[in-house]
């Protein structure tokens, strides 16, 4: 009878050590639901925020594309100069005499590449300007 006493105390205090341990993992079961769904919510937010960002980014990046594009066609468009503005030059004109003055333009037609320049006598500027073929003149230090 003690045997079986001891048995059935042994027996239902297992039963409740088995319900405390049921009840406890029921509880952590609970737990780890309510924050899987909480990670889920706060994934589904990064998500979006993320794509969002990578619109962001590519929007700067086509702006930034357009921007390089601009920029290059600006460059292309800048004049460059063969003879430095400013610079004295001489050449022959179509009678062989040699003329001189200061470079005020430079530019190109389909076919040449011509400079304006402004007309020197004895050191002193004129009224004439002449535009002469960049190949006729030569630049004097």
């Amino acid at each position: 009878m003690i045997y079986l006493v001891i048995s059935l105390v042994i027996t239902v205090f297992g039963l409740l050590i088995v319900w405390e341990i049921n009840r406890s993992l029921k509880e952590q079961n609970d737990i780890l639901i309510f924050l899987n769904t909480k990670l889920n919510q706060d994934l589904n937010s990064v998500n979006s925020k993320n794509a969002a960002l990578w619109s962001e980014v590519n929007s700067i990046s086509s702006i930034s594309e357009t921007t390089k594009n601009q920029f290059e066609d600006l460059l292309a468009k800048q004049e460059i100069f063969e003879i430095p503005v400013g610079s004295q030059v001489k050449w022959l004109d179509k009678t062989g005499e040699e003329e001189s003055g200061i470079v005020y333009d430079d530019f190109k037609t389909p076919d040449k590449h011509l400079v304006v320049v402004r007309g020197m006598k004895n050191g002193k500027l004129t009224g004439r300007y002449f535009t002469v073929s960049l190949e006729k003149i030569s630049i004097v230090d």
